[in-house]
């Protein structure tokens, strides 16, 4: 098959020995590279008629077909110069067909100089008799067309559909065969790819040849030591079990073996009479094994070495456990784990449910929970919630709200007690929706106390709110973007929260729909109720600032106008798009850190915008009972503690006797 080139095969294996040649051929255009770039370039010589694309060496370029079941013809150009008339003679090519009535099918014939003497030679996939045959072109120039009497032929097997020829690191031409079920057979000791199309290049067979395969043996002569191929079908494992599919170059030479996490369909599973009787085995997930009595999955070592086995079932195992285990093994937290059951809780009705803000509280509280950092390193996160006990969440409380000071491998933490009862009301919540579920058996957050919290409103003093509200109005009026400008709703926005004695969030959700003739109505969060609070000046002169400043920004950028009330928010951006609840505390904080730059408050006043409402809880006047029917509080409980005013009493007087 051309100069050092040996060749042969049967049906499961194809065995070849490495081939030197001193061109490539597939590389039409000489850059180096077999690409398609290439069939243009040799379409283009074609229709110049260049020399490389003839036969016969007549100058005139020539034509391969497949004419018959069992044959192939060279079409040689007989064309007279200048004649607008193209003819060709016919030299037919017989394929041997042994043992097959229906001829040998030779589909898409190739051309390349195999063995390097300067003239194209012929290759045909032969789709009926499993064979790639070769065709030595045997022409002198001006002769008629010849070609050797005794074409040599290789058993390949699964129908081959297309030859090619190439080479890609430039030691000589060799032959890639693709074959009808999508696999990929290589006839030569080379990684091989021509000039395909992309479809055509999904699989092809890599290796190196081993030691002792010299390169001066004569054509026809086997050689000692040959390189065994093993076709792409051959290191397909059955999908479900045995190997992984061994990819990596080289393996196929020393038989070698690839494990990992990912898989590759191949054959179906065959039968496997040591599974256990109760599994239907045709219904097995992918990514599983049976071995030593177990069931078990292929996992990256935390170390970076060879994958690991880690056993997932026992022999009792049903089908159902075994299809749980492989998904829960392609996620990244472990089923049972803390992780894991918050990321469930996270994915459910339930959580979604929930409004936006406390959905991120939940998740806030989800993170410092898992990162809490144990005595041995590890993250509470990943540990098994069955090992949780009231003992010990009672300690992890404690620990976030009084703090702790780095020891071993604990880093520090501060002291939080309301970051503590969070995290404790998120767990017990979480538990007990995990109890429901089925993903735990117990609450361990279930008669755990809560830490005692420091009452600390930050309420503004009356001065400092004064203070601050002419600041906003001032710097409210500056052009935008410039410096010591603050957002111009600020100041209306304030007045509002101390008024309603509301929440930002309730602020900065308000709508058209919340005006009354009597006044402003309040939707409550928290469980607290809604109610209406009468206008004031200053209620009525914040509302109408804000309508008007709403309707210039939506007129300037062009903005659509909601037709229902409820979707005309009150509280909008410069563009004259709704206000986020982000970009509002985002503004607060700075323009309160503005003011305390500039001198025009003292950082020990500093205040939220939650404080306008403990202030203007603690300014409603008549007793605990009118503040909590201002607040919308359940409880007198609750009002007591943004109620900072010290009850005036009178003394005890005596009865007459």
């Amino acid at each position: 098959m051309g100069e050092r080139v040996i060749v042969h095969g049967y049906v499961r294996d194809v065995y070849a020995e490495r081939a030197t040649c001193a061109t490539c051929d597939a590389d039409f255009n000489g850059d180096g590279l077999v690409n398609t770039q290439d069939v243009l370039a040799f379409l283009n010589a074609w229709v110049a008629g260049d020399g490389r694309a003839d036969f016969n060496g007549d100058g005139s370029p020539d034509v391969t077909s497949n004419t018959g079941v069992s044959s192939l013809s060279i079409l040689t150009s007989r064309t007279a110069a200048g004649s607008n008339t193209i003819s060709f003679d016919r030299h037919d090519l017989i394929i041997p067909a042994v043992g097959n009535d229906a001829g040998a099918g030779p589909t898409n014939p190739v051309a390349a100089d195999f063995n390097n003497d300067g003239k194209p030679d012929v290759v045909s996939a032969n789709w009926n008799v499993d064979t790639v045959t070769l065709f030595t072109n045997t022409t002198e120039a001006g002769d008629p067309t010849s070609f050797t009497s005794e074409p040599a032929s290789v058993e390949l097997c699964f129908n081959p559909l297309v030859a090619r020829a190439g080479d890609l690191d430039g030691d000589g031409v060799q032959l890639t065969v693709r074959h009808a079920d999508g696999s990929t057979a290589s006839l030569a000791a080379d990684h091989v790819i021509a000039a395909l199309p992309p479809w055509l290049l999904e699989a092809t067979v890599a290796f190196h040849p081993r030691a002792g395969a010299g390169d001066g043996a004569p054509l026809g002569r086997a050689r000692r030591n040959p390189v065994q191929i093993r076709p792409p079908w051959r290191h397909l494992d059955h999908a479900r079990g045995g190997e992984r599919f061994a990819r990596a170059a080289g393996s196929a030479g020393r038989g070698g073996k690839t494990r990992g996490s990912d898989l590759m369909a191949g054959r179906k599973r065959k039968f496997n009479p040591k599974i256990p009787a109760h599994i239907n085995q045709n219904a097995l997930p992918e990514g599983i094994y049976w071995d030593d009595n177990r069931w078990f999955i292929y996992e990256p070592h935390p170390e970076g070495g060879r994958p690991r086995k880690r056993t997932v079932a026992d022999k009792n195992a049903r089908l159902s456990e075994l299809h749980a285990a492989v998904e829960d093994a392609k996620s990244t937290d472990v089923r049972g784990t803390l992780a894991y059951l918050c990321a469930r809780f996270e994915e459910s009705l339930e959580f979604k449910k929930l409004g936006e803000g406390s959905r991120k509280n939940y998740k806030e509280n989800a993170e410092a929970a898992k990162g809490y950092i144990l005595a041995d390193g590890s993250r509470l996160g990943d540990m098994a919630v069955a090992k949780f006990t009231v003992p010990m969440m009672q300690r992890l409380v404690e620990t976030i709200a009084a703090g702790r000071p780095a020891k071993g491998l604990q880093p520090a933490l501060k002291a939080y007690p309301s970051k503590a009862n969070h995290v404790l009301r998120y767990l017990r919540r979480m538990f007990n929706w995990g109890i429901r579920h089925g993903y735990c058996l117990h609450n361990p957050c279930q008669g755990v106390k809560q830490v005692e919290e420091v009452a600390d409103g930050k309420m503004p003093s009356l001065e400092a709110f004064a203070k601050m509200q002419t600041f906003l109005q001032v710097r409210g009026r500056r052009k935008a973007h410039t410096r010591g400008c603050v957002p111009p709703y600020l100041h209306a926005v304030s007045a509002l929260a101390y008024n309603l004695r509301a929440r930002g969030i309730e602020v900065n959700t308000l709508t058209d729909a919340h005006y009354t003739e009597a006044g402003i109505i309040t939707n409550r969060r928290k469980g607290s109720r809604d109610n209406v609070t009468l206008w004031n000046e200053e209620m009525r002169a914040a509302w109408n600032w804000l309508v008007a400043y709403r309707t210039e920004r939506m007129e300037k950028f062009d903005r659509p106008i909601p037709i229902r009330a409820e979707q005309r928010r009150l509280l909008v951006t410069e563009s004259g798009t709704p206000l986020s609840k982000s970009a509002l505390d985002s503004a607060w904080q700075r323009a309160m850190n503005m003011a305390i730059r500039d001198g025009e408050l003292d950082a020990k006043d500093r205040y939220s915008l939650h404080g306008l409402k403990h202030r203007g809880i603690t300014d409603t006047e008549g007793n605990i009972g009118d503040a909590q029917d201002g607040a919308g509080h359940k409880s007198p409980r609750t009002t007591i503690r943004y109620h900072h005013v010290l009850p005036v009493v009178a003394p005890p007087k005596p009865a007459k006797s």
